[in-house]
């Protein structure tokens, strides 16, 4: 199961299936296609909503550019949260990745929504998460698979985190003097970040990126 995740990233072709980790990163290091980093944490409303945008164009943005996605998960928001929402979350995204590689998008994409998404009226349980693998006719067995490896996928996330707020490197890719947020997208390990504040830019941003 880790062979699919590593540091709580994990790679998507451009088809929406998630393929193991070292062959992502051959798939990079060999130039054989762009590569869009994508941080997200799943409590972010920002995340939320940049994710809603670009999922009906995701895959064919993928295929058009010949890209594919490394998403990173980071946990910073979540002692904003009264159940640890964010490491939780990007638990069981990673699980169900490295478990059901073809559920990976159909997934996130459910926990991703504003209608998934907790509130000070809603916390999200340990229950909805794996009703929503249901949904997507996960099975039991695999669900009971997930839940075994989750807890090894939150403390990569909180570790994760960490690394995200004292990465030189990545402070100097961002576009607002150095500062770390969420969603943090960039192309092909490129010397500026995507604005989350012009998000309206994105397509824009991904043609001046991949010189399209």
């Amino acid at each position: 199961m880790i062979k699919y995740v590593d540091e709580a990233s994990i790679y998507m072709d451009q088809k929406g299936i998630i393929i193991p980790f070292e062959e992502g990163e051959h798939l990079v290091e060999s130039n054989k296609c762009h590569c869009i980093d994508w941080y997200l944490d799943p409590f972010c409303p920002f995340c939320v909503r940049f994710d809603t945008r670009e999922k009906d164009e995701l895959l064919d943005l993928l295929s058009k550019t010949n890209s594919i996605v490394h998403f990173h998960f980071v946990t910073f928001l979540n002692e904003r949260t009264s159940n640890h929402y964010s490491e939780k979350a990007s638990a069981y995204m990673l699980a169900v990745g490295s478990v059901r590689q073809d559920l990976f998008l159909s997934y996130m994409h459910g926990v991703m929504n504003q209608g998934f998404h907790p509130t000070m009226k809603l916390n999200r349980t340990e229950k909805d998460f794996e009703n929503l693998f249901y949904d997507l006719n996960g099975t039991k067995e695999q669900w009971d698979t997930i839940d075994s490896i989750k807890d090894e996928f939150a403390l990569q996330a909180n570790s994760l985190t960490n690394i995200f707020f004292s990465d030189v490197k990545l402070a100097n890719k961002s576009p607002l003097d150095g500062e770390a947020f969420v969603p943090f997208v960039f192309v092909d390990d490129g010397d500026i970040a995507f604005n989350v504040h012009e998000i309206d830019t994105f397509d824009a941003f991904l043609k001046d990126q991949l010189h399209s």
